[in-house]
């Protein structure tokens, strides 16, 4: 949660924009309200304790259980390879 905190006061003092997308239920919590960001809905089904952030050429799976972790991986052709599969997924939930 802090470093969610502190990434989102860099994004918006940088003016990076933020694309979510997350289960049914997120419309209840602080995601729909984050400053620069939109957010799409896909079903339950793909509710889990892991986050995906794809910025540059860096993918971070960030796992919000105890204890909370992080993988970070930088390499630019599976940023790219994720950015197709968030564009799949982005597809699905406009469905």
């Amino acid at each position: 949660p802090d470093i969610f905190e502190t990434l989102t006061a860099g994004r918006k003092e940088k003016m990076i924009p933020l694309h979510i997308l997350a289960v049914e239920k997120a419309r209840r919590t602080i995601l729909p309200k984050l400053p620069l960001s939109d957010i799409e809905y896909l079903p339950e089904v793909f509710e889990s304790p892991m986050v995906i952030w794809v910025f540059g050429d860096y993918v971070a799976h960030v796992l919000w259980h105890e204890p909370e972790t992080i993988f970070l991986v930088q390499n630019k052709n599976t940023a790219d390879a994720y950015r197709q599969y968030f564009s799949a997924l982005s597809k699905m939930a406009k469905e």
